[in-house]
């Protein structure tokens, strides 16, 4: 009878016990000397993944997770999403919010003078040894990233690290060791490095070959990409498994450059741009061979994700030559107001020795909103607060220090010595075909100081599928009319790809549930067994494990909940309303796409 009296207190503890491993989250014991290979497809569209253009990475997502509803990470651009695929993080705690730089605030908080003729001309981000040369002590001093990359707390656990193709995004994976090792012999020891504008190591040269030109083959970088594989599989590949042979864990980076520049210059739906997915997904053909011919598949992860998503330029615009037609910028390159160009996006920063008094910056500031909603191409704007104003602004309700804009706080965007005053973003057309955009016999344009269009020759190629989504984007002179790009806060460019397969990750599953870009460090710490981050981190906006698609933890439900936050500005006739459209899982936001909608309005106040 007593054994009766025991069983209930028996399955009692068995019950609290299998509670305590779901909240825990851990399932399993965590085997040692992981491989995890991270493969970015940069600018990759996730509609672009068929089974006919891309069958081997049609393959993957199929055999393993799909991540159905992935969010790149405003601004959708590279340099941007890349500081959140190495960190976890937004920008407001890497520092990165555009492809380039603008070093005088971002100094200014360091206590470091900024290099003579800076004042109104931006850094760009994209270069290897420029980077190294701004984490230096004289600059940075190891800070240019303002959180741990997922690759220097690989190699703190002593494990083994290779970084390879693009110059720019690479580098900040592991950016302090990198700055110090480069000075190095290539090869000789700590984490690699592999990219355009850094010294080749002469085995793997000997091994692979010289790095072949930006346009052999006809396409720019495609034969890059595939040395850069090459090289990945012969020289990176056995190190890692040498390393996960002795326990310890390894992480590959593979950046491709492609399909992104490859849309740039010739345009989405174009021959050129089809067969750039096409060199890149026979890329992973022969990395996924690779990994089967040694025979580490059941100790391998390999995912594939893009940075961002794309879309068609259709007029080209210049921004800081419209401020200069509305007297609200001395000249194009005058430092009063400093305005940079990112594509899909203008960051705006207003120097304190132009507008030393907070009442005259804020109504500058105002003045360049009104004019910016005050145009047919401008979606969502952000504004940064000062400190005295922080408390009467609720980051959770989005509504800006600036009239008519939402807060930087709200998607992560703050950092008090280096966010721009103003991000605004182009308004993206998220179903405008480029089919009278793309091809060079279609009429390009872009905008004067009179804010009026001017023709240029179209520099896109011929279109051969017709692709969904254009903005007006504010882009070089290299760009044209039905040229490709992206940065804005629409849904083309910030829903990307996102797959995953191997023994850490569920097989034909379908994820539903919201998960970015910044949740792809957290989650490959977790595979890796990497110890959790110290001190804890508390800036707004870290990702968050995936642990719904991994088999060796446990998933505890959740409901995604949408959400919109709405910002207006009364102007010219009519009520400027902006929304913001959100997912939210817990404590995690995630940017679905913006709208901006404009209803007549009497007594309204006109533009100044």
């Amino acid at each position: 009878m007593k054994c009766f009296r025991v069983l209930p207190l028996v399955l009692l503890l068995l019950a609290l016990t299998i509670r305590t491993a779901r909240v825990s989250g851990a399932m399993t014991a965590r085997p040692k000397g992981r491989i995890f290979i991270l493969m970015v497809w940069d600018g990759l569209r996730p509609d672009f993944v068929t089974k006919a253009d891309t069958p081997n990475l049609f393959a993957l997502e199929h055999d393993g997770v799909d991540f159905a509803h992935h969010h790149a990470i405003f601004p959708s651009v590279t340099m941007v999403n890349a500081a959140a695929l190495a960190t976890g993080y937004p920008p407001g705690r890497t520092g990165i919010f555009a492809d380039l730089i603008y070093l005088p605030p971002a100094l200014a908080a360091l206590g470091v003078a900024p290099p003579p003729g800076s004042m109104a001309k931006p850094v760009t981000l994209e270069s290897t040894m420029g980077l190294v040369a701004l984490n230096r002590p004289n600059y940075f001093n190891g800070s240019l990233i303002g959180a741990v990359p997922i690759g220097q707390r690989v190699q703190q656990a002593h494990g083994y690290l290779a970084v390879a193709d693009k110059s720019g995004p690479t580098f900040l994976f592991d950016s302090k060791q990198f700055t110090y090792s480069l000075a190095a012999e290539p090869g000789a020891g700590g984490p690699v490095l592999m990219a355009d504008d850094v010294p080749m190591a002469a085995a793997v040269v000997q091994r692979i070959g010289p790095l072949p030109a930006k346009f052999a083959g006809g396409i720019p970088f495609t034969a890059r990409d595939a040395w850069y594989t090459d090289a990945v599989i012969a020289q990176s590949l056995p190190a890692a498994i040498a390393a996960s042979n002795s326990g310890r864990p390894a992480m590959i980076v593979l950046w491709q450059r492609n399909p992104d520049i490859t849309q740039h210059w010739a345009g989405l739906g174009t021959e050129a741009s089809l067969e750039a997915l096409t060199r890149d997904d026979q890329n992973l053909g022969r990395l996924r061979a690779a990994i089967a011919a040694h025979r580490v598949a059941n100790r391998t992860d390999l995912m594939v994700v893009s940075d961002h998503g794309f879309v068609t330029l259709g007029t080209a615009i210049r921004f800081p030559s419209l401020l200069v037609g509305a007297g609200l910028k001395h000249s194009q390159n005058s430092d009063d107001v400093i305005a940079i160009g990112d594509q899909g996006n203008d960051l705006i920063y207003l120097p304190p020795q132009a507008f030393p008094s907070l009442a005259a910056r804020k109504a500058e500031l105002q003045k360049i909103v009104d004019l910016a909603e005050a145009q047919p191409w401008c979606g969502p704007i952000f504004s940064r607060a000062p400190k005295s104003a922080l408390k009467r602004i609720s980051a959770r309700g989005g509504d800006g220090w600036i009239e008519g804009t939402f807060d930087e706080r709200a998607l992560g965007l703050d950092d008090p010595g280096r966010s721009p005053d103003l991000i605004i973003s182009m308004r993206e057309n998220s179903d405008e075909s480029n089919r009278t955009l793309t091809g060079p016999d279609n009429p390009a344009f872009f905008l004067g100081a009179d804010g009026r269009p001017q023709r240029v020759k179209n520099r896109s190629q011929a279109l051969v599928r017709p692709v969904l989504g254009t903005l007006d984007g504010d882009m070089s002179d290299k760009f044209t009319t039905g040229m490709g790009g992206h940065g804005a806060a629409g849904r083309r460019e910030l829903h990307n790809f996102c797959a995953a397969v191997g023994p850490d990750f569920r097989r034909h599953f379908v994820d539903r549930l919201p998960t970015g870009n910044t949740d792809v460090a957290p989650t490959i710490a977790d595979v890796l067994g990497l110890r959790p981050e110290h001190p804890a981190p508390t800036a707004v906006g870290g990702g968050r494990v995936m642990t719904e698609v991994l088999t060796h933890r446990s998933y505890r439900h959740a409901t995604p909940t949408a959400a919109i936050m709405t910002a207006r500005l009364d102007l010219a006739g009519s009520a400027v309303e902006t929304k913001l459209f959100l997912t939210r899982l817990g404590g995690y936001t995630y940017l679905d796409d913006a709208s901006v909608a404009r209803t007549p309005l009497r007594g309204s106040k006109p533009i100044k």
